[in-house]
């Protein structure tokens, strides 16, 4: 067995432990320095260090990197979306999203970010399309229907939000953000005592 596969293999082993980012990217950076073109690790090496949360900018070049080598690399045009919007950079964040799309028109969690994106930008219409898009492939998505039914809220859509807010909460009972979102519906409609009820579960859920 040469080199890069033992890697590799040290690498799958990795993957199975909690907290190696950094062992992770250790790794990665051997393979890279004996075949600067493989894009999988570079990639592998993007992802680590947008889970550390504090290198966004980093993993940003990595998946360029990869991009460079692959324009077609569809994950690393998602990757390097979701590491622009922790940095903020939403409008550069929903273009790597599109081209995720474009690559990709089946790619769920892109159009969930895009939309994602769009709420924070206040454009709750077209979030929900993006959120309708997720729930067209699948329609179990509990994670979309919440989303869905936030930026309904925002519309002043109460009653349809609430809707989804109880598809979520049907889906995946222990969903506290519905819970919370739900309450803040009700709450809205002046409904206050079944609110309470929300948030109480909400309370119960995060301290289980």
């Amino acid at each position: 067995m040469g080199k890069i596969e033992k890697l590799w293999d040290e690498f799958a082993e990795l993957k199975k432990q909690e907290d190696k980012e950094y062992e992770i990217i250790r790794c990665m950076d051997s393979i890279i320095q004996l075949d600067p073109k493989d894009v999988d690790a570079w990639h592998n090496k993007g992802f680590a260090l947008g889970l550390l949360g504090i290198l966004e900018e980093d993993a940003i070049e990595c998946f360029d990197k990869v991009i460079e080598l692959d324009p077609k690399y569809v994950d690393a045009w998602y990757n390097k979306g979701f590491a622009l919007s922790e940095l903020g950079k939403l409008e550069e964040a929903i273009k790597c999203y599109d081209k995720t799309i474009e690559l990709d028109p089946k790619y769920a969690y892109a159009w969930n970010d895009k939309g994602t994106v769009l709420g924070k930008l206040g454009k709750y219409k077209k979030a929900i399309e993006c959120f309708d898009k997720v729930i067209e492939l699948d329609p179990k998505d509990a994670y979309a229907l919440n989303n869905r039914g936030f930026a309904l809220s925002k519309l002043g859509k109460l009653e349809e939000a609430i809707k989804c807010y109880d598809k979520t909460i049907e889906l995946d009972h222990k969903r506290h953000q519905a819970w919370h979102n739900k309450g803040l519906a009700l709450d809205d409609l002046g409904k206050h005592e079944e609110a309470k009820e929300c948030f109480a579960k909400e309370n119960e859920i995060l301290e289980s």
